[in-house]
C-alpha cells in the first residue's frame, strides 16, 4: 500500500518540476521535501547491501576519498537524485556507501555500482565511466568541454602490515587520467608526448603550454589540464 503511494507521490514530482521549468535550485529543494516527507528509509537508497568497515588503520590513513567519516553529497541512484545525503567514497574499492537514518537507528548502505550515474562529494564532481577496461568505473570530471574532457582516476593502493598480533592497513594515492576526445577514451600522462601523440596537430600548442606553465605542472596537474584544455578547447572552436 505504501509503495503505491510512493510511487504516487513520486510521479507528482515530476510532473510539477516539468510543469513549472523550475530552477535547479528549487528542483533540489522539492527533492529534499520528497525525501523527508516519505523517510528516507523508504526511497530507493536502501536497495543496496549492507556495509562494514573491510579495513584497521592508523594515524588517519584510510581508503576513501578526502575523509573516512560521512560526508553530505548528492547522487544520481537508479535515476532518480539524492541530495545531501550522508556518503562517502571507496576508493580503494570504488564503491558508495551511504548512510541511511531511520526513527531508530541507521544503516550503512553499500549501493549497487551499476545503478549509480554520478555523484558529488567535497565539491568534486564524479560520473559513471565504461573505461578502457570495459568495466563500470568512477572517474572525477577534472573538465567537460565541447571537443575535449578530462576524467581523474582516483586510487588508493593498500599495503597489509602487522603491528603487534593487530594486521592493519595502509593506503597510498595513485592517480590515473584519461582524455576523451572524438568519442574515444584515450589514457594521459603527465607528460607532454603523450598528449601529442594523441593531437598531433596541435603539437605547437601543446609545446608552447606546457613551457609557459611548468611550475603548475609540477604543483596542480588537475588546474594544468583545466587550462590547456580550455586553450585547446579555444583552438578546435575556430576550426
Amino acid at each position: 500500500m505504501f509503495k503505491l503511494k510512493h510511487i504516487s507521490i513520486y510521479t507528482f514530482l515530476l510532473t510539477v518540476i516539468s510543469i513549472n521549468c523550475q530552477t535547479s535550485t528549487s528542483d533540489k529543494a522539492l527533492y529534499k521535501w520528497f525525501d523527508t516527507t516519505v523517510g528516507l528509509e523508504n526511497i530507493g537508497l536502501l536497495n543496496g547491501t549492507a556495509y562494514t568497515e573491510k579495513y584497521r588503520t592508523s594515524n588517519g590513513n584510510h581508503e576513501f576519498y578526502s575523509s573516512s567519516s560521512f560526508q553530505a553529497g548528492d547522487i544520481v541512484y537508479d535515476g532518480q537524485p539524492y541530495f545531501d545525503i550522508a556518503m562517502k567514497y571507496d576508493i580503494h574499492n570504488d564503491e558508495i556507501i551511504v548512510e541511511v537514518p531511520t526513527q531508530t537507528n541507521s544503516f550503512s548502505i553499500q549501493l549497487i555500482k551499476e545503478k549509480v550515474y554520478s555523484f558529488s562529494i567535497n565539491e568534486s564532481n564524479f560520473i559513471s565511466i565504461r573505461d578502457l577496461t570495459k568495466k563500470n568505473v568512477f572517474y572525477e570530471v577534472i573538465i567537460e568541454s565541447s571537443k575535449l574532457a578530462v576524467y581523474k582516476k582516483n586510487i588508493k593502493t593498500s599495503n597489509k602490515y602487522y603491528s603487534g598480533r593487530s594486521i592493519l592497513y595502509s593506503f597510498k594515492n595513485k592517480d590515473e587520467y584519461l582524455l576523451y576526445f572524438k568519442n574515444e577514451y584515450h589514457k594521459i600522462t603527465k607528460s607532454k608526448k603523450s598528449l601529442i601523440k594523441l593531437l598531433p596537430e596541435y603539437k605547437k600548442e601543446i609545446s608552447t603550454f606546457y613551457k609557459s606553465q611548468s611550475e603548475l605542472l609540477n604543483i596542480n596537474y588537475d588546474l594544468f589540464m583545466r587550462k590547456l584544455v580550455k586553450e585547446l578547447n579555444n583552438t578546435l572552436s575556430k576550426l
